[in-house]
């Protein structure tokens, strides 16, 4: 399998490859990004008999994507290959392109890139709130409910993979949990 090297800082092609950025097949330097659909809604309405405010808000958001130019979205499979491991383990019967000793190591992305995605972020916020009105004065108390749901999605995961000990997929950040807020707003007229 053919591997693309990334230029190194001055520019041209065949720079050592960049620890940060693994290494993609040659098949996947030109990728076209799947349909993800984010989706957001509000409704917001104010009972007019007894002056009660409600409002929901609801965000779905794809899984992780990683920033489309610099690198593919989707979830990575980082492996770190050292010359030690692929001797042992490759038909290879060489050290690595661009490297000199048995010490030195290359990061290769293991699974094919947009494949894996990890879950949907699903929030709803709620509002609910109260006006008063006395002498002038408008003033409303509000409770508002965010991640009504209480979902614990996983926003961002490990995504370096290794043959023991393994981490990846591990959580890094999640949702927040749900949040209870009280609020007062005054108005003067």
């Amino acid at each position: 399998m053919l591997f693309y090297n990334p230029p190194n800082a001055a520019g041209t092609p065949g720079g050592a490859p960049v620890a940060t950025q693994p290494q993609l097949a040659t098949q996947f330097c030109n990728l076209e990004e799947p349909w993800r659909t984010g989706v957001k809604a509000l409704a917001a309405y104010t009972i007019p008999k007894i002056d009660v405010q409600i409002a929901a808000t609801f965000r779905s958001a794809p899984g992780i994507t990683n920033g489309g130019n610099a690198a593919p979205s989707g979830v990575q499979a980082n492996f770190v290959a050292t010359n030690a491991y692929l001797g042992a383990n490759s038909n290879l019967g060489r050290l690595l392109s661009g490297t000199t000793s048995q010490t030195q190591n290359t990061s290769l992305q293991i699974i094919n890139p947009d494949t894996v995605y990890l879950d949907r972020d699903n929030q709803l916020d709620f509002r609910v709130g109260k006006v008063f009105r006395y002498r002038g004065l408008r003033s409303t108390i509000n409770l508002d409910i965010y991640n009504a749901l209480n979902r614990g999605t996983i926003l961002t995961a490990n995504q370096n993979y290794a043959l023991t000990n393994n981490v990846w997929l591990t959580p890094t950040a999640i949702t927040n949990p749900r949040l209870l807020k009280v609020s007062l707003t005054l108005d003067l007229r």
